[in-house]
């Protein structure tokens, strides 16, 4: 195996941007990680909290306990044990012990597990690990804004600044054949989509992602109002000092833009509707009255290549067909917006409570206008099945408004269900929607309110249920998987986010335990020993994919900034260049590589760092 240098780098910050601890990262900034583990000891590169678990895997194919060493900063043993034999791990063909020193307490820093000639990364025993890394995971939606210039003193260095992209967005539908040969008319309208986020490593913006990122920041703002560490002025943004909770300037940046992808009334246009043909160049589009209804996306026409920074971009942009699922997206979190905003801006409150009730009548009146993979120049997110939005977007209503017509409507949309409460073998995503109107059933409405009691029982079972998957998997996470699909991490960060709704509602603190078991796994206690955060641990991300933080492929473009959730091993959907070629060579959680051109495995997006935000956030809160 080719030998790996480490090195460290330490970023100077400006002061009101949140500083990363010390990361360490590969000496050749296009070095690809192995498939191979560096160490056999794979701990949580950050560290551990003194007071809370500290489980660390040891890879060894004795089937006997093994001897191991705590090793201290200055090199001392300070505490000592035996392994507990695990046995054969299927996620990674690996046969594990698990090394548990829960009672060793001591703070400090640079402490090592040793076994026999095996040594783990260095790591801390300290409090308030997750201080730093959740406002480096909020600054990602800062750093992701259309429209405005990235400044440099709210970044953490100044190669991340850039100037504003897609500044004046005022654009009409596609026009033109699709990649089926299908010719789409246009429209006759066109809208100011000015701002929002960039959804992940390409330019465009989608609003069936947009709907569940924005909803989780002001999910967090809702059961966590009270953390401190999101109060006005405390994180690295330019509204920072204007009156309003730091967290709600970021949501309604793209909460703005949700609503302008919202048709104006008295508009008409073809659109395909009903169940797909399986040839989907057989599609006939049917004349439809969109007043109401939400654009499923805006994107480039066409694929742009990498590197390529927003300001850069010339691409022809347009609007792609408005969707069912679009509008409940929309009718969902303009819900949560009229609730959430009520006390701190009225008038954008009752803004988004007119928008959500359009939405949700123009979904009403157009239940089964879908979204394929048949336009090139951005993500599909295939939306053929609006059933779990609409239950999502009529719990969103009734939370909000108490209306009984709503919950009525809340009702009838749950009944249609494959099934309610959401089962354990499932997550919360872009298209499992449903969880997140239970969650705000949960938080938004009177505990005596009988759909609140009911609520807060499903939920409090699923996470029970995902509790239990803990003593399935041998690297103690509850996230037992067979098959690990694209944005795995995204996923383990949802259930952590059901874990912490569960303790908020509970007070029961093996939520917590089991959300800093996650947080484990993702700072390195996993079969590649690889932090899959950048910035964070001895072996971080580094190599997103990614049209600007794209130095891997040009180096006069930035590395990516710290704080930022790698989608993941991937063993279910190994497209692209890199993933391709290791089908049927990894094993389902050793399927992942630190290269930008592995968007099936090392992409990012809104979606999954909003809950890796909710759940560092939620951690640190509760300590």
């Amino acid at each position: 195996m080719k030998k790996i240098f480490l090195f460290s780098i330490v970023t100077a910050l400006a002061t009101s941007c949140a500083t990363p601890q010390e990361s360490k990262v590969l000496s050749d900034p296009i070095a690809k990680v192995s498939s191979v583990s560096l160490n056999k000891v794979h701990v949580n590169q950050l560290g551990y909290h003194p007071d809370h678990a500290k489980l660390a895997i040891l890879v060894e194919k004795s089937t006997s306990p093994v001897s191991w060493s705590l090793i201290d900063g200055s090199g001392s043993k300070v505490a000592t044990g035996e392994s507990q034999v695990i046995g054969l791990h299927g996620g990674s063909a690996q046969h594990v012990h698990h090394i548990d020193f829960s009672n060793f307490t001591t703070l400090g820093e640079g402490y090592v597990l040793s076994v026999g000639r095996e040594k783990s990364f260095p790591f801390n025993i300290q409090k308030n690990l997750y201080t730093d890394v959740k406002k480096s995971a909020l600054n990602y939606f800062y750093q992701s804004r259309a429209a405005i210039d990235i400044l440099e003193k709210y970044v953490e260095r100044p190669d991340l600044a850039r100037p504003a992209g897609d500044v004046s967005e005022i654009v009409t539908c596609y026009k033109g054949e699709d990649q089926n040969g299908v010719s789409w008319p246009g429209c006759d309208h066109e809208l100011n989509t000015t701002g929002g986020w960039y959804d992940a490593g390409d330019h465009g913006k989608y609003i069936t992602n947009a709907g569940i990122s924005t909803w989780t920041l002001l999910n967090y703002y809702e059961v966590a109002s009270a953390d401190p560490s999101i109060g006005d002025g405390k994180m690295a943004l330019p509204e920072a000092g204007n009156g309003v909770n730091d967290l709600l300037d970021e949501a309604r940046w793209n909460v703005e833009f949700m609503l302008s992808m919202q048709i104006p009334d008295g508009n008409s246009m073809s659109i395909f509707r009903g169940t797909p043909p399986e040839d989907l160049k057989d599609l006939k589009l049917r004349q439809t009255d969109v007043s109401g209804m939400v654009h499923h996306k805006i994107t480039d026409v066409k694929w742009t290549g990498l590197p390529l920074a927003p300001h850069e971009n010339t691409s022809e942009r347009a609007l792609f067909p408005p969707s069912t699922t679009a509008t409940l997206n929309l009718a969902a979190v303009a819900a949560q917006c009229a609730r959430v905003y009520k006390d701190v801006d009225p008038a954008f409150s009752t803004k988004c409570e007119t928008a959500a009730k359009r939405a949700y009548a123009a979904a009403k009146r157009v239940p089964d206008a879908h979204s394929f993979n048949n336009f090139d120049g951005g993500g599909p997110y295939d939306s053929t099945d609006p059933r779990q939005a609409f239950y999502w977007a009529a719990a969103e209503l009734y939370a909000t408004t108490t209306d009984e017509v709503f919950r009525k409507e809340m009702l009838v949309a749950r009944a249609a269900l494959d099934v309610w409460p959401t089962p354990a073998s499932a997550s919360p995503g872009w298209n499992r929607n449903q969880p997140l109107g239970t969650i705000s059933l949960t938080v938004a409405l009177a505990e005596d309110n009988p759909e609140a009691k009911a609520a807060a029982d499903a939920i409090v079972t699923l996470a029970d249920g995902y509790m239990t998957q803990i003593d399935q998997e041998a690297y103690a996470i509850p996230f037992a998987r067979e098959k690990w699909t694209w944005g795995s991490l995204g996923e383990v960060a949802n259930v952590s986010m059901v874990l912490g709704t569960a303790h908020h509602l509970s007070d029961d603190p093996q939520y917590l335990a089991g959300m800093r078991a996650n947080m484990d796994y993702i700072f390195g206690r996993n079969p590649m020993d690889q932090s899959y955060v950048t910035g964070y641990g001895d072996r971080p991300m580094r190599n997103p994919h990614h049209r600007f933080w794209a130095y891997q492929v040009d180096p006069t473009y930035p590395l990516a900034p710290s704080g930022i959730l790698s989608g993941g091993p991937n063993n279910s959907l190994m497209i692209g260049p890199v993933s391709s070629k290791m089908v049927g060579q990894c094993e389902a959680q050793t399927c992942w590589a630190d290269d930008i051109n592995a968007w099936a495995l090392n992409e990012l997006t809104i979606n999954w760092n909003a809950p890796f935000f909710w759940s560092a956030a939620y951690i640190d809160y509760t300590e």
